[in-house]
């Protein structure tokens, strides 16, 4: 279910990023949130990250409720 949920989040991402770029967007903010905000959205938000992160882009990632 996890792996699902995460390889529709990624296509959905691929598909939108070239248009992103082409419309010269500099910014792009994706949220993934789940009921406590410490597994599922921890690990898809990850794996996103390791999938785009490109060193000639500046791409962040943050957890906000890891920690509480």
């Amino acid at each position: 279910e996890v792996d699902k949920m995460y390889q529709d989040i990624n296509h959905f991402v691929g598909e939108w990023l070239s248009a992103f770029k082409k419309d010269q967007r500099h910014s792009l903010h994706i949220a993934i949130g789940c009921t406590g905000g410490k597994h599922r959205s921890v690990y898809i938000a990850n794996k996103l990250f390791a999938n785009f992160f490109n060193p000639k882009s500046q791409v962040t990632i943050r957890h906000r409720d890891i920690n509480h």
